[in-house]
């Protein structure tokens, strides 16, 4: 069984194109529940109508308001994962995809293939891809090779249930790879399958909000405050001096105000030890020119067509 999750939030505009692309894939889910997420543009609405062919598919309203950028996304999928309820347990796969997001018709049979030949593999997506300043379709930046991306993802159903489903998180995606890695799961982008996001990741925001929220992220994961530092002189050498200013920022703040922190201790350990080994294996790798499991994809522009053959 093949269960998938989509969170929806005044989204009217992104409806009909996703629903296409779903009436195209060579694998459609056995239920799809769209999550409104107390819409006020009619998204609901849109996708019960546009999507009346399609059995599948289920639309429930979800009333509560919350910061978007806080813990709200976790909590959304949470409640979608609540309606789904016992399916969970029989489910074999478990998807999560973003009302912005654009697939071919093989995507989700390719990652559900990859979960299958490979009983190890607990978390994959493909690669996400969005046009730039120019109109440019092109790889996203830092997409880690063994890092699968939060909405547009595909978990195997064991996986699932052993690592306790989605928690209450600024960064629910990354715990989830976290909680995978450290049960054994491995994670991992599939590099030869590409997806559009028709906004480029934090088009939404601006950069002061974006970039603070990011810098509060860090904080609730436990990111040491070099690590931190690393990354905003990373985004100064690139010209990008806002973005650092506000995500150094957003960790001072958070840390100043006592900011939640999320509280498992392994989780913790991770941020600290374990990925800071992997920074330093990262860097050996690239000395050596050798094959890094974490190395991050590289940057390229892509033809539509290798997203939709």
């Amino acid at each position: 069984m093949f269960l998938l999750i989509t969170p929806a939030h005044n989204e009217v505009d992104q409806v009909d194109d996703l629903l296409n692309c779903m009436r195209a894939s060579t694998l459609q889910p056995d239920h799809w529940l769209i999550v409104d997420d107390n819409s006020t543009d009619g998204t609901g609405d849109r996708f019960r109508k546009s999507g009346s062919n399609l059995k599948f598919l289920k639309v429930y309203r979800m009333e509560q308001i919350d910061k978007y950028m806080e813990f709200h996304i976790s909590k959304v999928l949470q409640t979608g994962l609540d309606v789904l309820g016992n399916l969970l347990k029989q489910a074999d796969y478990i998807g999560f995809l973003d009302a912005d997001i654009r697939f071919g018709p093989n995507y989700w049979k390719i990652l559900v293939e990859s979960l299958t030949i490979n009983p190890y593999l607990g978390i994959v997506s493909g690669v996400l891809c969005s046009r730039n300043k120019q109109g440019i379709l092109a790889i996203e930046h830092y997409q880690r090779l063994d890092t699968p991306r939060g909405g547009l993802r595909l978990i195997k159903g064991d996986c699932y249930l052993e690592i306790g489903g989605v928690e209450r998180s600024r960064a629910w995606d990354a715990i989830m790879n976290v909680n995978a890695r450290l049960k054994g799961w491995k994670t991992s982008i599939i590099q030869n399958i590409y997806v559009e996001s028709t906004r480029p990741t934090d088009s939404r925001y601006n950069i002061k909000i974006g970039s603070f929220s990011r810098g509060q992220r860090a904080w609730h994961l436990h990111q040491p405050i070099w690590q931190v530092l690393i990354r905003a002189c990373a985004k100064l050498m690139r010209g990008n001096f806002s973005q650092a200013f506000y995500y150094i920022n957003g960790y001072i703040r958070a840390w100043w105000n006592k900011g939640e922190r999320f509280p498992d201790k392994d989780i913790r350990h991770y941020y600290r030890v374990e990925r800071t080994l992997e920074w330093i294996h990262s860097l050996w790798f690239h000395i050596e020119r050798g094959q890094n499991p974490s190395r991050i994809i590289s940057v390229k522009e892509i033809d539509k067509s290798q997203i939709f053959c």
